[in-house]
């Protein structure tokens, strides 16, 4: 009976391989949505100048569009910050 199941070993690389395929479709999907939201900062910005709100006023409007701009916020952050390392970086070497 028990020698039907898999042994431990094989049970656990399976399982590190499904969290890894995980990992990489996620992260894919995960940068798409950082982009895109990343674009919605300066059109919510755009939307409101042009309906003269102000542009806490606009993400007050929809949960949605406060959490996009959170998470653009956050990732035009962390692109600029990546950038002037890297400009560090080559700088120096």
């Amino acid at each position: 009976m028990f020698n039907r199941l898999p042994s431990f070993n094989k049970a656990l690389s399976l399982l590190v391989l499904v969290v890894i395929l995980l990992v990489l479709i996620s992260s894919g999907l995960f940068l798409a949505v950082a982009i895109a939201s990343a674009a919605v900062v300066p059109i919510t910005w755009l939307w409101g100048l042009m309906t003269g709100q102000s542009y806490d006023r606009v993400c007050d409007n929809s949960e949605i569009v406060y959490r996009l701009n959170q998470l653009g916020k956050w990732t035009i952050f962390i692109a600029i910050a990546l950038s002037f390392i890297g400009l560090i970086f080559f700088c120096i070497l």
